[in-house]
């Protein structure tokens, strides 16, 4: 290799001879201070409060600032006050600019600090990459830190002033999904005659589900009172009969739907969705998401009904189901969601285009209840087209936030409210069929472990069940 020699007295020479003398004194220095001792590992530390105003910054930061991070930052500085002093060496920062950010944001002129005055330009240099960098090395314990969310939470905490997103809190909270839910394998067949009847409204944690007609404005009205939801998850009937179009694996031979079971003329079937749509729709906040399947038949009339009920088409999901159902030619093996925006606020986001660990597409793998494995196979025996736990879970991940409401007005075996369980929401369903009504209560009791009560006498379903076998009435009738 061929090194050309600097002319004696040129700018570069000059400069290299500058930074070669003064890498030797910073390594002089460097040797008398560990000759000396003066690295301690516990120095003794000046604490002072430093005026924001006079501070400099190196010129060269190596990490950007994010304006999310700095809120967070200030939020918790709100929270629990500023707690953390930043390092500085004289009026240097060597560490805190987010902080530092924060403080100012939030109208802070004085910060607390602490003067590294007993290192050298080097360490100092060093320290300020360590800071940054030595935090991330660490690695989380999730299931530790799901336990401690969870304490929070019941403690009535903000998880926002953790420093974690709600999104990212979500993720680590959330239940995983097991296909074999414990339980749902082992649930009793329902006696012929059902515990609920039509009108009943049980509340079953922080979650209500009335016995009621998903057309009817006082089904909901005696559900929901004056409450709003964050968002629909439902799965009307879709006019197509149970009998030659719906596989039970051999577990049973199911009873055709009480509405909506292809008895219904086209115009029919769309009054029966622009009516239950409307009802669904009135009750949620603006901005709100509504995911409705449907099968290729009537997609298209479902996409009208939406704009007739003065919703925005935002996307069409496809759920692949790996295995094709009962039919002609072509055995379909998917099935459409319509997802709908009510209002002009923006919806809830909570993908971001996976910047907060959720990679979403608009085709959802999952297998169906006719595929020996799936989440759905074990309520085959109770309902004729149940869906997967974890395909809603993940739609309502997708756009609510913990706390919030979720409406099923076709409850059915009560997957939504299953899935409202697991990540923390509150479900109100409607279900017409009181048998229906008894799968998903006894579903729900078998996973949460709790006891659903009847609104109006304040008993289980266990003893209303006995009592009104036995022949014993409600009050009042």
């Amino acid at each position: 290799m061929v090194v050309k020699r600097l002319k004696e007295g040129s700018l570069k020479g000059a400069k290299l001879d500058k930074t070669g003398r003064r890498r030797n004194a910073l390594a002089s220095r460097r040797l008398v201070a560990e000759r000396s001792g003066r690295n301690d590992p516990l120095p003794t530390l000046l604490f002072e409060t430093a005026a924001i105003a006079e501070l400099r910054s190196t010129g060269h930061e190596v990490r950007k600032l994010d304006q999310k991070h700095v809120e967070a930052i200030a939020r918790s500085i709100t929270s629990h006050g500023f707690c953390v002093p930043i390092l500085i060496s004289g009026n240097l920062v060597v560490d805190g600019q987010a902080r530092i950010a924060a403080a100012t944001q939030l109208g802070i002129r004085e910060v607390p600090a602490i003067q590294c005055q007993h290192l050298d330009e080097i360490q100092i240099r060093t320290l300020r990459l360590a800071s940054n960098r030595l935090g991330e090395k660490g690695e989380w314990d999730l299931d530790q830190l799901k336990v401690e969310f969870e304490e929070l939470i019941e403690f009535g905490a903000d998880l926002d002033d953790t420093g974690f997103s709600l999104e990212e809190a979500d993720i680590i909270l959330a239940d995983p999904i097991d296909p074999e839910t414990p339980g749902e394998d082992d649930l009793p067949e329902p006696p012929a005659i059902p515990t609920t009847k039509v009108g009943d409204i049980w509340s079953l944690g922080k979650h209500r589900i009335i016995c009621g007609d998903a057309l009817n404005e006082g089904a909901f009205g005696a559900l929901m009172g004056d409450e709003k939801a964050d968002a629909v998850f439902t799965d009307p009937p879709y006019n197509v009969r149970i009998k030659g179009n719906v596989s039970g694996l051999g577990k049973k031979v199911h009873d055709e739907f009480v509405m909506g079971s292809g008895e219904l003329t086209r115009d029919g079937f769309r009054d029966l969705l622009l009516r239950s749509i409307t009802l669904q729709s009135k009750c949620l906040r603006e901005g709100s998401v509504l995911f409705v399947f449907m099968d290729w038949r009537s997609i298209s009339l479902l996409f009208d009904v939406g704009e007739t009920a003065g919703l925005t088409l935002i996307n069409l999901v496809v759920w692949y189901k790996q295995s094709g159902g009962m039919g002609a030619m072509y055995r379909s093996a998917h099935e459409l969601i319509a997802v709908f925006c009510k209002g002009e606020a923006p919806h809830t986001n909570n993908v971001a285009l996976g910047k907060n660990g959720r990679d979403r597409q608009n085709v959802w793998c999952a297998p169906g209840a006719n595929r020996p494995g799936s989440s759905a196979n074990a309520m085959l025996q109770h309902h004729a087209t149940p869906k997967p736990v974890e395909l809603i879970c993940d739609a309502i991940l997708d756009v609510t936030s913990r706390g919030e409401t979720v409406i099923d007005s076709f409850l059915g075996s009560g997957t939504t409210l299953i899935a409202a369980e697991k990540t923390g929401r509150i479900c109100c369903g409607i279900e017409l069929e009181p048998r229906f009504v008894d799968v998903s209560i006894r579903r729900w009791q078998e996973y949460s472990g709790q006891r659903a009560v009847l609104i109006a006498t304040g008993e289980s379903f266990d003893e209303v069940t006995v009592r009104r076998a036995s022949g014993v009435r409600d009050e009042g009738e």
